[in-house]
């Protein structure tokens, strides 16, 4: 095989650039498609990725929100509590302070009754020598009226024995102080 001189000269990448070329131009077409294809699939998931973290970042500012809620009704709450405490502690304060005063009026009852019983006693103690001493006065009046009679006869009004009946047993004014009349 012969070959025309200048087709020779000529570099033989001529002969075999074209079919290179456009395998080259295939296979770089392919891989511009996969390249596109993977390219479109990965703004895809970017995409769903970019929407997935807003989806994230909106839960997020939510919870936050939420949380921030919660810190508000906690602190109301330990504040209440607070107040809560403060108020058991004054009521256990007065309450302890009643205890001491319902013992001390209970103490001074049983003081004051026991002191009441002794005076009772003591006024029925000296009732009783009251009346003693009633009787004794009464009997000494008895005996001075016996005696005054038995001493002159007659000589007080009322004294009627000179007609035979008993004499008055009124009080004579020095005996009786109380202005008690012995009839």
């Amino acid at each position: 095989m012969q070959s025309h001189p200048s087709h020779q000269d000529a570099p033989a990448t001529d002969a075999i650039a074209p079919p290179q070329s456009d395998q080259l131009q295939k296979a770089n077409s392919q891989k511009l498609d996969q390249l596109a294809q993977v390219s479109s699939q990965l703004g895809f998931e970017i995409v769903d990725i970019a929407g997935f973290l807003d989806v994230i970042d909106q839960k997020s500012q939510n919870q936050l929100s939420a949380l921030q809620s919660l810190t508000t009704q906690a602190d109301r709450v330990t504040a209440s509590n607070g107040q809560v405490l403060n108020t058991i502690q004054a009521v256990s304060v007065a309450t302890q302070e009643t205890l001491h005063s319902v013992q001390t009026s209970v103490q001074f009852v049983r003081d004051s009754s026991g002191r009441s019983q002794e005076v009772a006693e003591w006024v029925n103690d000296l009732e009783n020598r009251t009346e003693q001493i009633g009787e004794t006065v009464e009997a000494h009046g008895k005996n001075n009226d016996n005696i005054t009679n038995i001493a002159a006869p007659g000589q007080y009004p009322g004294d009627q024995r000179q007609n035979g009946s008993q004499p008055s047993r009124r009080c004579r004014p020095r005996l009786c102080g109380s202005g008690r009349s012995n009839q």
